[in-house]
């Protein structure tokens, strides 16, 4: 498969020196919002477009993918300072990820020939290499404002990023509805995404968060299960067995994560509340507490 991504109207262009502005005249939620978009537009244009029969192959191409078009957004947004000329670009880049990997065999050998990295350098050249080199060279250091802007951004990344990467390693992308299971899990994450876009989460509500959400994605729940398979990835010695995981038991801790977002953020965000979730994350029968319900295991988390 190869397509052709749009030609780039000049109204977004890197070249033109007018898209570069002085500063960063959008709101936090600005921000989120068009991210989060982005990241859903991606992984419904990826898992139309990738159509090899290859779990641990799918995995990483959807992440991997997901990782170039997340930084050429960073980039360019740091850069640019405007939202529509990095949300434009990051969406120029689906099309130059998925040409460049439609030219890579099935085969695991044709692909290690072809360095993963490779795929990023492709989209980097089309996109960010394109930043005016001039403005690089002006380039003053982010005002306050920006660099809070860029930090909550770079948080919301963080978390969105562990939830995806835990739902695609989960996935079974070998199964015959998988586009139709896959996007309704997309439209979890988009949820969740909107939940985390919101002005009470400060600095320490985001570690919270995160904390909850990488103890939950990294539960064992489903990994000792033996209705679970695994599928090992020989593209490299350190790279993981992934297990796949039963659709409900994906589609539950996904709808824990929303539902322990919602919670605390209408909660009481101090130290206090956050002590009583830490100690609850690391006591001994957390995984059976996970088996509950999941309002019984939130309401649990919060006591």
């Amino acid at each position: 498969m190869s397509l052709s991504a749009p030609q780039t109207n000049f109204r977004y262009s890197l070249h033109n020196v007018e898209n570069y502005k002085t500063s960063m005249q959008y709101s936090t939620n600005e921000i989120l919002n068009k991210y989060n978009l982005l990241t859903t537009e991606y992984l419904n244009f990826i898992i139309e477009s990738i159509n090899v029969k290859n779990n641990a192959y799918n995995k990483f191409v959807i992440l991997r993918g997901l990782k170039t078009i997340t930084h050429v957004f960073n980039i360019i947004l740091y850069y640019t300072k405007n939202l529509d000329v990095a949300y434009y670009h990051s969406q120029k880049s689906f099309y130059f990820y998925i040409e460049f990997i439609g030219q890579i065999s099935e085969d695991q050998h044709t692909f290690l020939q072809l360095n993963s990295r490779d795929a990023m350098m492709f989209v980097y050249k089309k996109t960010i290499y394109e930043i005016n080199n001039e403005i690089k060279k002006q380039l003053v250091y982010p005002t306050a404002d920006v660099s809070v802007k860029l930090d909550t951004l770079n948080m919301n990344i963080t978390i969105l990023t562990k939830i995806i990467s835990y739902m695609v390693n989960g996935f079974d992308f070998l199964k015959e509805n998988k586009k139709d299971s896959f996007k309704l899990f997309i439209k979890k994450i988009e949820k969740i995404g909107e939940k985390l876009n919101n002005e009470k989460i400060n600095n320490d509500a985001y570690h919270t968060i995160y904390k909850f959400t990488d103890t939950i994605c990294n539960n064992d729940t489903y990994n000792n299960l033996e209705y679970s398979t695994s599928v090992p990835y020989s593209g490299s010695a350190t790279t993981p067995f992934y297990a796949m995981a039963p659709l409900h038991l994906l589609e539950k801790h996904l709808d824990i994560i929303e539902l322990f977002i919602k919670k605390y953020c209408k909660g009481k965000m101090n130290s206090v509340a956050d002590a009583k979730i830490n100690n609850n994350l690391v006591d001994l029968h957390f995984t059976l507490h996970l088996e509950d319900s999941s309002d019984k295991f939130i309401s649990w988390i919060f006591t």
